[in-house]
């Protein structure tokens, strides 16, 4: 019954819709648009606290809406209302019991559902949008960057008045912009989109900032031992890389990857570069 009236744009804790199936299509849409000689920009959403800012008296209107019985929606609701909270720190002092407005209790089977209803409505505009959770997408391609700039800069617009209405906030430092192309002339160029009159920040790839983290390891004085630089790159760098592998190890556009992953290995085994791996 929930499951009909989901978008399918929208993954995350729903039978056959996981973080791969949206990451396969974002890639497919990029490598779309490299085939039209094309660039595809995005914008990567971030939502603060996004379960524990979920209003209540919006849920409520959204599940009559979604739902056919109103005792099942108030006993819903009657599970995630009248919660409090106490906090305790290391000394046994302990703060007074304060009453939870609003949010959906995390850990619970219910809650990813109910984020799943809550923001099923989210505005559809020019860009395609990829959600998994709380964390969406928004993508489009064009030939320009300037008509890239203008259509993320308008859907971004009305998705963060969508998320202000219903009370969900959306985190500025997080929410980054990053285009793909293959013009090497233009390889530092930056998306210009603005949140609030604030640029957003280009992402930046952490593949390779954590391989530089690996790199210090090995070259301190007090020389790392193997089975720490081993486990130091299990952790940073393939624990990264094996993300959604399925989609970008398929890719002829992510070989940058496999190198990135071949100098973690060198400097943990201590080959030099030009010995095969």
């Amino acid at each position: 019954m929930v499951e009909a009236k989901l978008p399918y744009t929208q993954a995350g804790f729903r039978k056959g819709k996981s973080t791969t199936d949206q990451i396969a299509r974002l890639v497919n849409d990029i490598e779309s648009a490299f085939l039209k000689k094309q660039k595809f920009g995005t914008v990567f959403i971030d939502l603060t606290a996004a379960y524990d800012t979920v209003w209540h008296r919006g849920l409520y209107l959204k599940l009559l809406k979604t739902l056919p019985d109103v005792k099942l929606v108030k006993f819903i609701m009657q599970l995630i209302q009248d919660r409090s909270f106490v906090l305790e720190i290391f000394n046994g002092l302990r703060s007074r019991k304060r009453k939870l407005r609003n949010g959906v209790p995390q850990g619970s089977v219910l809650a990813p559902n109910l984020f799943n209803i809550y923001t099923s409505d989210m505005p559809q505009g020019n860009c395609t949008q990829y959600s998994y959770a709380d964390d969406s997408v928004l993508g489009t391609s064009a030939v320009s960057f300037e008509v890239l700039e203008a259509a993320l800069q308008k859907d971004l617009i009305t998705v963060s008045y969508y998320l202000h209405r219903w009370h969900l906030k959306l985190s500025k430092p997080k929410t980054v912009s990053y285009v793909f192309h293959l013009a090497n002339r233009c390889a530092n160029r930056e998306l210009n989109i603005t949140l609030d009159g604030v640029k957003l920040p280009h992402f930046s790839s952490t593949h390779q900032s954590r391989v530089n983290l690996l790199r210090r390891l090995a070259g301190t004085g007090w020389g790392a031992s193997f089975d720490t630089l081993h486990t130091s790159s299990v952790a940073l760098a393939y624990s990264t890389a094996e993300y959604a592998a399925p989609v970008w190890s398929h890719s002829v556009h992510s070989p940058k990857i496999d190198i990135v992953l071949n100098d973690a290995m060198r400097l943990i085994s201590g080959c030099l570069r030009s010995t095969p791996v």
